[in-house]
């Protein structure tokens, strides 16, 4: 019993420590310690933020070089593509107007010699009249 009345004891005496309160300067002073504090933790998530972004910019710099030189190979490949189709074109394309020059050129030489054909048949039946 004589330990629990001393534990009481003590408890009660502790109690009014808890309801102490602190002097404006030392709040003063626990704020001004808690600025510095937070300046000090700006600084350095700042710092760190620059690092992060500096890392960034870096990457997206290689990923742009990447771009750029592959927007190069995909222009040299349509012009490439373009100029396939340019050769495909020409290669049918001047033949096929090579021949129809020449069947217009046939047509007309054949109905020459159809004239001329009927011209000798003719000049042959007025020669068979007149024998």
């Amino acid at each position: 019993m004589q330990k629990v009345f001393v534990t009481l004891i003590l408890m009660l005496s502790i109690t009014p420590m808890t309801f102490a309160e602190l002097p404006k300067e030392d709040l003063r002073e626990i704020e001004a310690i808690v600025q510095k504090s937070e300046a000090r933790l700006r600084e350095y998530i700042d710092l760190k933020f620059a690092a992060q972004e500096a890392t960034i910019n870096g990457r997206f710099a290689k990923i742009d070089e990447r771009f750029e030189g592959i927007e190069k190979q995909l222009q040299m490949l349509m012009v490439f593509v373009i100029a396939l189709i340019g050769l495909i074109a020409v290669t049918i394309g001047v033949p096929q107007i090579i021949i129809a020059f020449r069947e217009r050129k046939t047509a007309d030489w054949q109905k020459e010699i159809d004239a001329l054909k009927q011209e000798v048949e003719t000049l042959k039946q007025s020669r068979v009249l007149r024998s």
